[in-house]
């Protein structure tokens, strides 16, 4: 159940990371 929490913190690094 915390797999969409996950995603969203990897979607926010991989923006920061860009």
């Amino acid at each position: 159940m915390n797999s969409r929490f996950h995603f969203m913190e990897r979607a926010l690094e991989s923006k920061i990371s860009v």
